[in-house]
């Protein structure tokens, strides 16, 4: 009997630039972890692929739950583990927080340099982000964990904000083509053509820190022996549910925002629909009168800024993003996590 092919799970969806995503990738599937000296069993761990929008990061489950695992055994085995992590975590990302905070556009070589510690410290935060993910489990010093996550959420959006500046600052020929310049292009200086770089920006996969363009991802599945998640959206569906972020119910007109560069499009009283929101929404967020988002979890930034600005919110939809479109008209009960198709 053939063996089934692994299932990847669509995790994210984010807009970032491809030197962010070759970091995220390189690290999350390397065995340089410092909090293991096991490697990730399961390859490729993560396959990420650009469908023009926006870049969807498929994750094999099973690597996720190693890792996981690997967090609360070492966690259990040592005491002072989860609390050498919080406090290593919180003094590695003050440095690099002064270079993104300040968003003053860096010269090539600052930029590398920059890249170079952003892959630095994402094992830090890679590990703060699963532990959180499994604070019931690892015991009380998980608060406080927590509460790093939350004050470290801007690091990758607002790393990404500065490379792509500074990208389109030392490439200002390639204009909003500079994003998708590889890591090795930028500091060698060498981009490719303007029509390579064009086809990145409309669709590539980022498997095993190999870039590929002018493939389907059934070519990917057949090569890797592995199957996309596929969500499906129920023709015809009226109302769907997720999970309660903060209560409250209103009515109001959809805009769908998938990257900071559409947040001005959100009116006050509009409803913000978007796959997960970031820091740059935070315009969007305060005219909305309600969120609504396919990814979600207790510590996600819509939940967190949902609950500081008492918005109506409801997160972990997974399919709001497909089945809205600009323009309708929804109920959000957030009293109960669901959302209505009013027209």
């Amino acid at each position: 009997m053939r063996k089934p092919k692994p299932l990847y799970e669509k995790f994210f969806s984010r807009d970032f630039s491809l030197p962010i995503f070759e970091i995220w990738g390189k690290v999350e599937g390397s065995k340089n972890k410092f909090w293991t000296t096991e490697a990730q069993p399961f390859l490729p761990y993560i396959v990420f692929r650009n469908i023009g929008k926006t870049v969807e990061s498929y994750y094999d489950p099973r690597g996720v739950k190693w890792i996981q695992d690997t967090l609360i055994s070492r966690s259990r085995k040592d005491d002072d583990f989860l609390k050498d992590l919080e406090k290593s975590a919180s003094k590695k990302i003050k440095n690099l927080a002064l270079v993104y905070e300040r968003q003053r556009l860096l010269s090539k070589v600052e930029l590398v340099s920059f890249l170079k510690d952003v892959e630095a410290y994402w094992p830090w935060f890679e590990a703060l982000w699963w532990a959180c993910g499994s604070h019931s489990q690892i015991g009380t010093h998980s608060a406080s964990l927590l509460k790093l996550r939350e004050q470290t959420q801007d690091f990758v959006p607002k790393s990404d904000a500065l490379v792509r500046a500074s990208l389109a600052h030392i490439f200002p020929r390639l204009e909003r083509l500079s994003h998708t310049l590889t890591f090795k292009e930028v500091v060698s200086q060498k981009p490719p053509s303007r029509e390579t770089l064009q086809k990145r920006s409309v669709g590539y996969f980022l498997v095993g820190g190999v870039l590929r363009v002018d493939v389907t991802s059934s070519d990917i599945e057949l090569e890797q022996g592995i199957a996309f998640e596929q969500i499906d959206v129920e023709t015809g569906l009226r109302e769907f549910k997720g999970q309660v972020a903060y209560k409250g119910k209103v009515q109001g007109v959809v805009r769908v925002v998938l990257s900071a560069r559409q947040i001005d499009k959100v009116e006050e009283g509009n409803i913000l629909v978007s796959t997960m929101t970031l820091p740059d929404f935070l315009p969007a967020i305060k005219n909305a009168a309600a969120i609504i988002t396919d990814e979600g979890g207790i510590m996600c930034h819509a939940a967190i800024t949902a609950r500081e600005l008492e918005k109506p919110c409801v997160i972990g939809t997974k399919i709001a993003t497909k089945l809205l479109k600009d323009g309708d008209i929804v109920l959000v009960n957030a009293d109960t996590g669901t959302v209505f198709i009013k027209n």
